[in-house]
């Protein structure tokens, strides 16, 4: 993908990471200061998950931007659903402005989801899903065998090793993968939730507040990078194949910006 997004998601990651790093070492034997200790874990999290929906967003907000960007460099372009359904506002389609087309477009999509946000696995998919071809798609086998066999996705993401993965064939292969997927969204769903929980009820869903670790805190932001890291390697290769299929030529592609 561009690499505003990428380049956003590092620095508020970073940032998320320097909370972790500063509430380490901090005393936690008394229960005021193991409070604040805890506190700045889970503002650590809710920094991650932000930097996630952010990514998310911008990405979208991208991607759209230079398919729109294309079909105006080249007009025979097959618009597929996905973007002929999208509905931007009128006044940042007209809108009188000196800069660049592409940057236009961009402000536009970025206009369609600004009050929204990406915190969601199945938002996600339903997003991105029609620009990936089919088999390539988020998180469907293929890419659910490239996570465990070669991008070494830690346990408790996909529920089975990469040694015990290969040695599947058949219906365990489909079993497992099927599995995998599960706890895929399960395990994302738990990190977002949790950033939901912190903000709309100090972490305290069932009155009671939720423990947090330092360990919990390295794993989940460990995991919203390992997703965000897959998914914009994924987006950029997916997308160039995107541009193929709706007919933009090699001119058309680096003029797009890929």
């Amino acid at each position: 993908m561009p690499q505003t997004a990428k380049k956003h998601f590092d620095e508020d990651m970073a940032r998320a990471k320097v909370l972790l790093a500063h509430a380490v070492p901090l005393p936690h034997g008394r229960a005021s200061t193991k409070l604040l200790r805890n506190d700045i874990f889970r503002s650590s999290w809710m920094y991650a998950v932000g930097a996630l929906d952010a990514y998310f967003c911008d990405a979208y907000a991208d991607l759209v931007a230079r398919i729109l960007k294309a079909k105006s460099i080249q007009n025979n372009l097959r618009l597929t659903e996905a973007i002929e359904n999208i509905l931007f506002p009128v006044g940042a389609i007209f809108a009188e402005t000196n800069i660049r087309e592409n940057w236009k477009w961009r402000l536009a999509a970025r206009d369609l989801i600004e009050k929204d946000n990406m915190v969601s696995i199945n938002k996600i998919q339903k997003l991105f899903n029609p620009f990936l071809r089919n088999g390539h798609k988020l998180f469907e086998a293929s890419v659910i065998d490239d996570w465990i066999k070669n991008k070494r996705a830690p346990q408790r993401l996909v529920a089975i090793s990469k040694t015990n993965f290969a040695v599947l064939a058949g219906n365990l292969l489909d079993g497992a993968r099927k599995t995998a997927r599960k706890k895929i969204v399960a395990r994302y769903g738990e990190i977002l939730q949790r950033r939901h929980d912190c903000i709309h009820n100090c972490d305290r869903p069932k009155l009671s507040l939720q423990s947090i670790s330092q360990t919990s805190t390295e794993k989940s932001l460990a995991d919203v990078s390992f997703l965000v890291e897959y998914c914009d390697k994924h987006f950029e290769s997916e997308f160039n194949h995107y541009l193929h299929t709706i007919g933009a030529n090699a001119q058309t592609r680096n003029r797009a910006g890929y």
